[in-house]
């Protein structure tokens, strides 16, 4: 069964200029590029044979780096205080046609920022690089199952998606 129908006819896909942003509840638009990588550091787990018998979970490590209008960076870092010491979050919508797209990134803090003004027509930009601890949602779902997140053992997420 195909996911998706190629080629997709049906609407446009997300893009860049479709996107809606909002940093610590207020919608922004002046964000020029966000990048976000979030992984699990587990490994395989080999035994006496030469194929794995198991794998471990690992440790969740996101990273997110954002380039800002110097104009709306200011005005959020003013709302936040003290920010490299005040976390928010981040939500990024697409909608293209009736499809629906998200990324919610929580607890977001920014750890370096670095600025560019150069001589030209261009507008001054931030880039700025945070911290995330928490496990970045894409429409809603993480890659670390809620249950884990709460302390409980891996098996109770397991037996969830296996109908126990």
């Amino acid at each position: 069964m195909a996911l998706l129908n190629y080629p997709y006819t049906t609407g446009f896909l997300a893009s860049h200029e479709s996107a809606t942003f909002k940093a610590a509840g207020v919608p922004i638009k002046g964000y020029r590029s966000m990048g976000w990588k979030q992984e699990l550091g587990g490994e395989d787990v080999y035994g006496n044979g030469p194929v794995p018998v198991g794998r471990t979970i690992g440790q969740y490590k996101a990273t997110l780096d954002i380039e800002q209008l110097l104009s709306e960076y200011t005005t959020m870092v003013e709302k936040l205080g003290t920010y490299g010491l005040t976390a928010f979050n981040l939500t990024v919508r697409w909608r293209e046609g009736s499809r629906l797209s998200s990324i919610e990134i929580v607890d977001v803090l920014i750890k370096t920022e670095e600025g560019t003004s150069a001589q030209g027509g261009g507008a001054v930009v931030m880039k700025y690089s945070a911290s995330v601890i928490v496990p970045i949602r894409v429409n809603g779902k993480s890659m670390i199952d809620e249950a884990v997140l709460r302390g409980l053992p891996i098996s109770a997420g397991l037996l969830r998606l296996n109908g126990g």
